[in-house]
């Protein structure tokens, strides 16, 4: 029965690095260090040899998790930042599985929209507020449901170009640092 004030986190159009490459056909990425279900994704991976998988983690999740990789995951870590962009720019679609409801996974997602690049997360509260009404979608923890939506994705670039510009669109309208300011201000005159 409360009102609370919705401040989202910045998105910053710097977030565009204007990649001119090409774009791997049947691939997705998944790049990042907090809240990813690394095991979760490589599951997923194994289940669909046919598409590519790009994914960038910590060098920890990379030994924990590299005598599992199939021939369709192409894995790196630590990497700069630059090459990171570069190789999510290189893929389809953005995946993200997430392994807490805690906020996580939102700069990347922010970069992926900057890069016109459909994202594709686990459903929780945070992601909710930012890919619902086709802006991306939202998946629970059913390989079955991420794999449709993966293929559907992929096969229809035109709908995931549209989810990716609608959430740009979002983004450079409700979470831009002017946005954030006059709400922030708002708050402290309260």
């Amino acid at each position: 029965n409360n009102d609370y004030v919705l401040l989202h986190d910045i998105y910053r159009n710097e977030y565009n690095i204007n990649y001119s490459g090409q774009t791997l056909s049947n691939s997705v990425f998944c790049g990042g260090r907090n809240g990813r279900d690394w095991e979760f994704l490589i599951t997923l991976a194994n289940e669909m040899p046919d598409v590519q998988f790009n994914c960038v983690m910590p060098k920890d999740k990379y030994e924990q998790f590299k005598d599992h990789f199939g021939k369709n995951i192409k894995a790196k870590y630590d990497i700069p930042e630059k090459e990171f962009l570069e190789f999510m720019c290189q893929s389809q679609l953005v995946v993200m599985p997430l392994d807490t409801e805690s906020p996580a996974g939102l700069i990347v997602i922010f970069q992926a929209a900057a890069n016109d690049k459909m994202v594709i997360t686990s459903n929780t509260v945070t992601t909710d507020e930012y890919l619902i009404q086709g802006r991306g979608e939202l998946c629970g923890h059913k390989t079955e449901e991420w794999k449709m939506k993966i293929r559907h994705y992929l096969q229809h670039k035109n709908e995931a170009q549209n989810c990716a510009v609608s959430f740009r669109t979002f983004l450079e309208n409700e979470c831009s640092e002017e946005v954030y300011l006059r709400i922030l201000m708002k708050m402290l005159v309260k």
